[in-house]
């Protein structure tokens, strides 16, 4: 083998195994929603007493790949008004306390307009 050869060789294998790092360094830092620099914070919910919410729903959550996905569900269900929920990403469900008797379609429409579809919609318990 010439000597330039094997410098080429070299060459290749360096750009290959700096590819090969940095592909593996991006899916650890990253979620599949972009940067988590840029990752929803969840917003904390004024009142946790379970008492006040007599109603619950039970919703299963399409679209749904990241605990990143999962916050952000949760953030536009807890901005609506008399509403307590908790989204888990592992089953792809959500769990909604409502103060009031629920309005499905509001449910439907912030879960929606976060970017997200909504399988079954059931209302579990009622007062």
């Amino acid at each position: 083998m010439k000597p330039v050869d094997i410098i080429v060789m070299l060459c290749v294998i360096a750009v290959l195994a700096l590819a090969v790092w940095l592909n593996g360094r991006r899916k650890k830092t990253s979620s599949c929603c972009g940067d988590c620099s840029k990752c929803a914070k969840a917003t904390a919910v004024a009142d946790k007493k379970r008492s006040d919410y007599p109603f619950e729903i039970r919703a299963e959550i399409t679209g749904m790949t990241c605990q990143n996905c999962a916050v952000t569900v949760e953030n536009a269900l807890n901005a609506l008004e008399g509403v307590w929920a908790a989204v888990r990403i592992d089953t792809k469900t959500a769990r909604i306390l409502c103060k009031t008797e629920p309005d499905k379609e509001k449910i439907r429409r912030a879960i929606h307009d976060a970017g997200y579809g909504v399988g079954s919609l059931e209302i579990v318990t009622d007062a």
